[in-house]
């Protein structure tokens, strides 16, 4: 079937391409998730996966896709190496969002620990604090390459303290949290045991302080190293002292005040509305037994929250004051009171307030979705009972979703999280204009594809709470990437908080307000500032004297998120203006070559690169290659996707891909032994997307491509670099062209019809010879990783353990050659080269470049689709020079590639001795660490059985002598890379002579 040999040298080459630009403009394959990468994210994921290893922490201000950039990590990962596994902590609320994250973005299916345990093969595992305290599950690195913690700052201590304990022995981590507490001497002594394990485990095991060693450490290279501490030396070296030797160099933060054109602006509104007098008596006598039975020191416990839900409203209010008669008595009788004025008060005015707010919002856009803080479930009863009666008619009534826990009491988030995505689905479709919802509703809610507006009904009075809430709001958003490159404002994120004059309430919102927790995200502050955050919220509440107001006024104008303390800053490359520069060059980068369909030069390059991809699929279908289609979602019509299968007979398929899996058929059945595509497509087929504005809002995991299907439809992919599909279609294609085309020096020849108005045509009846050359550094100039001279210490262990982490340590080196490819990438990139010489005579004159890339498009523009083909007519090899057109052909070649990297080439050298520098003080930070730790064993020896404290000693010495081979074997490679770039490696050929004719 697939015997035309320009059709699979033309689908072959569109594979080649796609690795290129996987290798070069994809960065290793990040790119392939299926979002749209902002400057600083880009910024951050080539940071980190050019470094000597991956160990960092994202600590970007909430909203810029913290998430997205650790997924863009892990399918470089896992493009660059098909085994990585990995393992992602995060707190229960986040398990959906990351589960769903996970594919939709990023191609892999993710386990839960606890709910797919049978599922031993998942190479990506997420597990949730509980399992770890619980010892369901244990942090092994032996098994998992990659730790993944989101949110360490809401982790038990236990749960922490398991993760320092493990970190050191995982090869690679992230660490993501936009509040990390840096400024807190014991969290950040945490982080930096996990960030940087060798630095500071060699200082503690020395009995030093970590902080002093690594202030050390810079205070040195700032006196080794010439223009070092005036910022006088050149650039590059400044950015290697940086990434070898700040305490900073593994720590990121994007701040939105650096992006803030890539997000909407906020607009916040305080409404004060007067009081009813039963309101203000309810409040009055509460507060007054809330005083006489509590103090302000209560003020996190019974006295904060019951002081909290009298301002609430009615409901609210008589629910706690009912709590709060059955826990303490109410002797003078202000609770009876309290209840009293409740019952007595003829209406709400802060639900008054709520209505003429909504009024405002749908008489500006009547389609506005609103988002109402309520805080409590009474309230959410209240609100949703009443609201309907103004808003909407008996033909159009208001649907309100609501998001509740199912009790107050509920410690269970796992429940709560899927309760809450259960009761958002009226509002994420849009049928619900209001969405009522508590303030415990914090992080791993994604509203911003909904709505624009929030009100806090009854404001909690804590700053992170709110900054969460608002903060769901407040996000990069879909297609904001290209609005703002265009120039385009975000618009507005409108936020309202409503209260009542002249009560408590009123001081806490005044005092939110000085803060700017509504006007900005909260940066990371010091645990002082926190302290005095809560301490004068609590007297504002309580009415204690003491300047809150002008304390926090003073505290957000001294709060600019500076929290790092490196003496090496002002040598950080990582800049702003750096990563905006790099995003620009990146967008204005062109594809590799041969492109089939020719997009807009001026679209993202993330637009053009699908529109190429397009060229590439719609290849396989003109070719008969396989059959793709276009659907419609059977249970919403407005879900569109496309769908592969394999034209008729999988086993005339030029490959079997196992994301389509062929059922077995019955032997008896005499009419089935040949599975056709008319039978088995509905069992078989993928679903997939393929443009990122086509995802929904939020990204689905499944379609329904028919009726009939069960458990909730077939999942839907997205075909990028790092997708199974796609990489096997790659894999799949360039293996099959290879062997189908033969021999480089032997090439095929046939006539190639084209349609009509192809370039290639201006050549009819001439002969061509066109050669595809393909050439990866990152593969050829790195040796494969040898472990056999390691053998001989591996063997002198003792024990499983000591074999154990010797193993390990050579995983580790394993790794760190990964790392070393990665970098070597960005100097060397990867290149496809074409190259086509027609024969005069019996001399073979060059084709100009573009147009040798034009014989290898089988279609001649994007209105006539019809793909060329070979023909057989006069299949006998012509009589001609044609070892004579090879060499030109090879020679041509090789210049081009030659003169791709003669810029890189230049600069190899001190790229080479700086990375030198930084692996070599690596090194000598693990060999130190290794001493220390035959030190102390030698220290121990007192108490122990000779034997054992020898053998002790001895597995402590034969990982130092590991460490020092590994850095020998690490060196050596690094330095071989340079002699070997001088004469670049022979590139891999596809060959075919042609001769081109028109199409009838």
């Amino acid at each position: 079937m697939h015997d035309d040999p320009f059709r699979n040298l033309a689908v072959g080459v569109q594979a080649l391409r796609r690795r290129v630009e996987a290798l070069t403009l994809g960065i290793g394959g990040a790119l392939g998730v299926a979002a749209d990468p902002y400057p600083h994210q880009i910024a951050t994921v080539r940071r980190i996966l050019t470094d000597t290893t991956v160990r960092h922490l994202i600590a970007d201000e909430v909203g810029l896709g913290k998430t997205v950039q650790a997924l863009m990590v892990l399918n470089a990962l896992r493009w660059q190496n098909r085994r990585h596994r990995a393992v992602i902590l995060v707190p229960d609320r986040l398990v959906r969002q990351w589960q769903d994250e996970c594919w939709t973005r990023c191609h892999c299916k993710a386990a839960v620990v606890g709910e797919h345990d049978d599922d031993a093969e998942a190479f990506v595992r997420i597990v949730r604090p509980q399992s770890l305290q619980s010892g369901v599950f244990r942090l092994r690195p032996d098994v998992f390459d990659l730790l993944v913690v989101d949110e360490p700052q809401t982790m038990p201590a236990s749960v922490l303290a398991d993760v320092e304990r493990a970190a050191p022995d995982f090869r690679q981590i992230l660490l993501l949290s936009a509040t990390p507490g840096l400024n807190d001497p014991a969290r950040r002594r945490q982080v930096m045991r996990i960030i940087e394990p060798e630095r500071t485990g060699c200082a503690e095991l020395q009995g030093s302080d970590p902080e002093q060693a690594l202030a050390l450490a810079e205070e040195s290279a700032l006196s080794r190293f010439p223009g070092a501490r005036d910022g006088t030396a050149g650039a590059d070296l400044q950015a290697a002292l940086f990434r070898t030797f700040s305490r900073e160099r593994r720590i990121i933060r994007a701040r939105r005040a650096e992006w803030g054109r890539y997000l909407p602006e906020r607009r916040y509104e305080q409404v004060s509305v007067p009081p009813l007098f039963g309101e203000v008596e309810r409040v009055r006598l509460g507060m007054e037994w809330v005083m006489r039975t509590g103090s302000p020191e209560d003020a996190r416990s019974d006295a904060w929250r019951m002081a909290q839900a009298l301002h609430r409203g009615h409901g609210s209010a008589r629910q706690s004051i009912a709590s709060a008669r059955s826990r303490r008595p109410d002797v003078d009788g202000r609770l009876a009171g309290a209840l009293e004025a409740s019952a007595s008060s003829p209406g709400d005015s802060r639900f008054d307030a709520l209505l003429d707010t909504l009024a405002r919002i749908w008489a500006a856009n009547p389609s506005a979705q609103v988002i109402v803080v309520a805080g409590d479930n009474p309230t959410i009863d209240f609100i949703s009972q009443r609201l309907p009666r103004y808003f909407g008619s008996p033909e159009s009534p208001l649907l309100i979703a609501t998001l509740r826990r199912p009790t107050e009491s509920s410690e269970d988030e796992r429940k709560d999280v899927e309760a809450m995505h259960e009761q958002l689905a009226d509002f994420s479709a849009g049928r619900a204009k209001v969405l009522l919802i508590g303030e415990w509703v914090q992080a791993g809610l994604n509203l911003q594809y909904f709505a624009r507006n929030v009100v806090f009904y009854s404001a909690p009075w804590e700053p992170e709470a709110i900054d969460q809430l608002v903060g769901r709001l407040d996000r990069l958003r879909p297609n904001g990437l290209f609005k703002a490159d265009r120039g385009e404002h975000l618009g507005r994120v409108r936020i309202w908080s409503l209260s009542q004059e002249g009560t408590i309430e009123a001081r806490v919102v005044a005092g939110l307000d000085a803060i700017g927790v509504f006007r900005r995200p909260l940066p990371p502050m010091p645990p002082a500032d926190a302290e005095e955050m809560r301490r004068g919220l609590e007297a504002l509440a309580f009415g204690v004297p003491g300047g809150a107001m002008e304390a926090f006024e003073a505290m957000a104008s001294r709060w600019d998120g500076e929290w790092a303390t490196s003496q090496l800053l002002h040598l950080n490359p990582f800049t702003p203006a750096a990563a905006q520069g790099a995003y620009d060059q990146l967008q204005r980068a062109r594809l590799p070559e041969p492109v089939l369909r020719q997009p807009d030069r001026d679209a993202p390059l993330s637009a053009r690169a699908e529109d190429a991809l397009r060229g590439w699929t719609n290849l396989m279908l003109k070719g008969r290659f396989f059959d793709l289609g276009r659907r419609k979602d059977h249970k919403d019509e407005n879900i569109r996707f496309s769908t592969l299968w394999y034209v008729d007979d999988p086993a005339d398929a030029p490959f079997p891909v196992p994301e389509m899996p062929v059922p077995e058929l019955p032997d008896d059945d005499p009419a089935m032994t040949r599975p056709r595509r008319g039978n088995l497509w509905m069992s078989g087929h993928v679903p997939f997307l393929y443009r990122r504005r086509d995802l929904a809002r939020p990204p689905r995991n499944t379609v329904n491509t028919d009726d009939s299907e069960k458990g909730g439809g077939r999942l839907l992919r997205f075909l990028d670099h790092g997708d199974a599909l796609h990489d096997r279609l790659v894999d799949g294609f360039i293996e099959f062209s290879r062997n189908a085309l033969g021999e480089p020096a032997k090439p095929q020849y046939r006539v190639v019809l084209f349609p009509p108005g192809h370039p290639i045509l201006q050549f009819q009846g001439e002969l061509l010879l066109v050669s595809v050359g393909w050439l990866d550094p990152g593969t050829s100039l790195l040796p494969v990783f040898d472990p056999r001279p390691l053998e001989e210490i591996l063997g002198q262990a003792r024990s499983d353990a000591q074999k154990a982490s010797l193993a390990a340590d050579i995983s580790a080196a394993q790794d760190a050659w990964q790392a070393d490819q990665r970098w070597l990438r960005e100097h060397l990139p990867a290149a496809l080269v074409g190259c086509a010489s027609r024969l005069s005579g019996d001399r073979w004159v060059p084709v100009d470049r573009e147009l040798a890339w034009e014989a290898l498009k089988p279609f001649a523009d994007d209105e006539n689709e019809v793909c060329a083909k070979s023909s057989s007519a006069g299949a006998q090899t012509p009589h001609a020079p044609i070892n004579k057109g090879l060499l030109e052909n090879v020679r041509r070649t090789q210049e081009e590639f030659a003169a791709l990297w003669s810029a890189p080439l230049a600069g190899l050298e001190q790229a080479v001795s700086l990375r030198l520098l930084q692996v070599e003080a690596e090194s000598a930070d693990r060999r130190a660490l290794r001493q220390a730790e035959v030190e102390r064993r030698r220290a121990e020896k007192a108490g122990q059985p000779e034997r054992m404290w020898e053998g002790r000693v001895a597995a402590a010495g034969r990982r130092l002598a590991m460490a020092e081979r590994l850095e020998a074997v690490r060196t050596g490679w690094l330095r071989q890379v340079l002699g070997r770039a001088q004469s670049p490696p022979k590139p891999n050929y596809m060959t075919l002579l042609m001769r081109p004719a028109p199409m009838e």
